[in-house]
């Protein structure tokens, strides 16, 4: 979804960060390092808000057909293995009677949850058979970080498709975004467990209707 308008004081996707950006400057400044981390989290800061504030009329129509193709791909991934054992056992784990009927499980019937179980659950399907979509320019599966939490909050919070699909694009944005300029030296853990949680702060916050403000404090936190 990377061709969408860019938030003007964002990072490029190569991690460089614009001409612009805050500097080292005379003898009393910060060290180049503490410097640049400033840059990029002010760069961070910036993207996250206009994730918060991007509208559908602002989408291009391939970035509406890509966040529609992730988004029947990920849930036709939780629908393939609705009939698998141990997916059902993980369900049985997070889903207990009692729960409020926040959200939906997608898999045999409808099984309603509340949504923070509601979203472990349907993530763990969407990767199961690591049929899920990724991202291909970095190690990063947008798809799966953004959508369990955010299907599971708009529910929640009766919104439409529209607003979910424009959710959809702004959460993947950020988190491929930060895929792409976030390199590892080594992969010594597997992504999801590094970007999964940046993903689903984003989706729950778009899922929410955070204000920009809220965003950053929801996905930085």
């Amino acid at each position: 979804m990377g061709s969408m308008t860019q938030p003007t004081d964002a990072s490029s996707a190569d991690g460089s960060t614009r001409e612009d950006a805050p500097r080292s400057t005379g003898t009393t400044s910060a060290p180049r390092d503490a410097v640049d981390a400033a840059a990029a989290g002010d760069a961070f800061a910036a993207l996250v808000r206009w994730s918060a504030e991007v509208r559908f009329s602002d989408l291009p129509d391939d970035v509406v057909r890509r966040a529609l193709l992730v988004l029947a791909d990920d849930l036709g991934a939780m629908l393939a293995v609705r009939d698998d054992p141990q997916v059902a056992a993980v369900r049985a784990t997070l889903l207990h009677p009692g729960q409020p009927a926040e959200a939906t499980v997608f898999g045999n019937g409808r099984v309603r949850g509340e949504r923070a179980a509601v979203a472990a659950a349907n993530g763990a399907a969407a990767d199961w058979a690591e049929m899920d979509e990724g991202y291909r320019p970095a190690t990063c599966h947008g798809g799966l970080y953004v959508l369990p939490a955010l299907l599971a909050e708009a529910e929640a919070h009766d919104r439409t498709v529209q607003e979910l699909l424009v959710a959809l694009v702004a959460g993947y944005e950020v988190v491929t975004r930060v895929a792409r300029t976030w390199r590892h030296a080594e992969m010594t853990m597997h992504p999801h467990a590094l970007l999964g949680p940046l993903g689903a702060a984003a989706g729950a916050a778009l899922g929410q209707g955070r204000t920009p403000d809220e965003a950053v404090l929801a996905v930085s936190a």
